[in-house]
């Protein structure tokens, strides 16, 4: 092989890297996209989900639900953030404000516990799944996701 020839096949190695990363790209924007950006709309959803984990007598004390929250508003608003992307800061004052939480920075530590209780306890994942199903028929009966 000629080095004309090394370095064709080098650039073309590269030409298919990119494409790649561009469709893995795609990919990843296509699954972690927010489903929501309205934050104004956080206090109402947290209504929607008390109303939703009292019809369906939630276990659990308030930490609970307030972990079960956390994971429906970030599934929301930033998927990401489930799997260890950052959670942006007036998202986590929005949340905070709306579990009535001083410190906006415990909302870190609530997404933690509930992406691993949601990956460990059963009986959390579905509560969790039931909350995300009921605010999502919510949501899209008033015109506000499709």
């Amino acid at each position: 092989m000629n080095v004309l020839d090394k370095y064709t096949k080098a650039i073309d190695g590269l030409k298919e890297a990119n494409r790649s990363v561009a469709e893995a790209h795609l990919q990843f924007s296509a699954v972690f996209r927010a489903r929501l950006e309205d934050l104004s709309l956080i206090e109402k959803i947290h209504g929607w989900y008390i109303e939703t984990a009292r019809e369906h007598a939630f276990s659990g004390d308030g930490t609970t639900n307030n972990k079960q929250f956390v994971f429906l508003i970030l599934n929301l608003y930033s998927p990401a953030s489930l799997v260890g992307g950052g959670i942006n800061k007036n998202l986590r004052r929005a949340i905070a404000s709306a579990l009535g939480i001083k410190a906006n920075t415990a909302i870190y530590k609530m997404r933690s516990c509930a992406v691993n209780w949601y990956d460990i306890y059963p009986k959390f994942r579905g509560e969790c799944n039931t909350a995300i199903s009921e605010v999502d028929r919510t949501l899209i009966a008033k015109g506000l996701l499709s």
